[in-house]
């Protein structure tokens, strides 16, 4: 998957480049933004930035082309919306027939366990 951002920021110093990508792009051609999920969080956050190390040759205004592979963003997908969810049932399960503890304790450890899962991909995987 290969996609185009704008450069915004140029840190020399560090040899960063901070880049902006308009994410609402796909959305804006699609017919059901009103009522779809993604296309509603895009509008209320519509543009992503981040940074990467500095090419040769860029400036300010630019735009660079960045390529992930196919085999990474499957394990991305699966690290962000997967796990979280396989973590809320594989820990509800364990509560109840391992620690044989009630319903709401299966629920309470059930999303305790995706929220750290959750978090722990926000914050460890870059």
């Amino acid at each position: 998957m290969q996609k185009e951002f704008q450069v915004i920021k140029i840190n020399d110093k560090e040899k960063l480049m901070t880049l902006n990508i308009d994410r609402s792009f796909g959305c804006s051609k699609c017919s059901a933004k009103s009522g779809c999920g993604i296309g509603i969080i895009n509008n209320l956050r519509r543009y992503s930035t981040f940074t990467k190390p500095l090419q040769e040759n860029i400036s300010v205004g630019d735009f660079v082309n960045l390529e992930i592979s196919s085999i990474k963003l499957f394990k991305y997908a699966f690290l962000f919306y997967i796990l979280p969810i396989l973590a809320l049932f594989f820990t509800s399960y364990i509560v109840k027939n391992i620690f044989f503890l009630s319903e709401i304790w299966q629920i309470l450890f059930g999303f305790i366990s995706f929220f750290v899962i959750f978090l722990l991909n926000k914050y460890l995987i870059k």
